[in-house]
């Protein structure tokens, strides 16, 4: 959190020995039969000097082929075309900083205060899937 300039963010310590960081993020509809008709995201993030967040898709279909997509220079809201069809994903992460002074990567920074009714501030990340039902899929064939 940055008190001076009224914002909150997930982030690497300015004081951390650890350059990098990662979180994954991991969906696996198997179980109930489901596979992805559209996915859509809204995954904001900044970096200062030489910081970098790299930020992208894994997913895997039912025949076990895996997609990788890169979405690390966005921040609007995107479809991912290539997740048609994914029965599990996981979305990963990862903010580097090269040059340890100076050097910034954030994920999600949004304003501590902002109006209730502006949802893309109170919620910066945001998943969009509509679902298939695999089994009905193959009665269509």
């Amino acid at each position: 959190m940055d008190k001076e300039a009224n914002l909150a963010y997930l982030g690497r310590s300015p004081d951390s020995d650890n350059a990098h960081a990662r979180m994954d993020w991991r969906f696996d509809f198997t179980r109930v039969g489901l596979q992805i008709r559209s996915l859509q995201i809204r995954f904001p993030s900044h970096s200062f000097n030489e910081g970098c967040v790299n930020v992208a898709f894994y997913g895997q279909q039912g025949d076990g082929n895996v997609d990788h997509v890169d979405i690390s220079e966005t921040s609007d809201y995107l479809e991912i075309p290539e997740a048609v069809g994914w029965q599990q994903f996981c979305l990963s992460a990862a903010i580097y900083n090269e040059v340890m002074d100076g050097s910034l990567s954030q994920l999600f920074r949004q304003p501590l205060t902002c109006d209730a009714t502006d949802r893309s501030s109170l919620y910066p990340l945001r998943i969009t899937i509509d679902f298939d039902d695999v089994e009905s899929l193959q009665y269509q064939f």
